[in-house]
């Protein structure tokens, strides 16, 4: 037999998720209270915090183009540090070489 996926709507999932980061209430216990698995609760709650009341737009899935742009600023954010560190590491080692 084919399971049929299950859709919840915006308002559903935030109550579950906020039963958990406001109501203090375990995962474990809010994910069986409302019949779902742990898997799904903890990426809900992930996307929570990662884009806030823009969460679960749409079909639930999609991002608010907003959330979307964040998310991109914020992976730029973190290449442009790792390009600054691999710049510094190659002024480092050309340094230490030419002291040799």
């Amino acid at each position: 037999m084919i399971k049929k996926k299950r859709k919840y709507t915006r308002e559903f999932k935030f109550e579950a998720v906020k039963l958990v980061t406001e109501g203090g209430l375990r995962p474990k216990v809010v994910a069986e209270r409302f019949g779902l698995t742990g898997v799904t609760l903890y990426r809900w709650i992930s996307e929570f915090e990662e884009y806030g009341d823009e969460a679960f737009c749409g079909s639930g899935k999609a991002l608010t183009q907003a959330a979307k742009d964040r998310k991109k600023d914020k992976r730029i954010a973190e290449l442009e540090e790792e390009l600054e560190i691999l710049k510094k590491a190659a002024a480092y080692f050309a340094k230490k070489r030419e002291q040799k």
